[in-house]
């Protein structure tokens, strides 16, 4: 068994990396395979699996119009009640 022992200096704050909608489709469907889960998936792209959680639960109410814009999709009957 190897181990990787690299380890990542951060020397400059990061900015948020941005996702093309392509990108997080892709990183959604090989979620969703058999065997898959979302902690190792976001391992494998650097990203929290509480990120992969929000993205599926906006595609799920919005589909990739909720996506693209990262926001969260509200009822147009909500939106008339305000």
């Amino acid at each position: 068994m190897s181990y990787d022992s690299s380890i990542d200096v951060l020397t400059s704050p990061r900015r948020r990396r941005r996702h093309s909608v392509d990108d997080k489709l892709r990183i959604l469907q090989e979620a969703s395979k058999p065997g898959m889960s979302i902690s190792t998936v976001a391992r494998q792209y650097g990203i929290s699996p509480s990120l992969l959680f929000i993205w599926r639960r906006r595609m799920t109410e919005g589909g990739k119009e909720a996506i693209r814009v990262d926001e969260d999709v509200v009822a147009s009957s909500e939106i008339k009640a305000l």
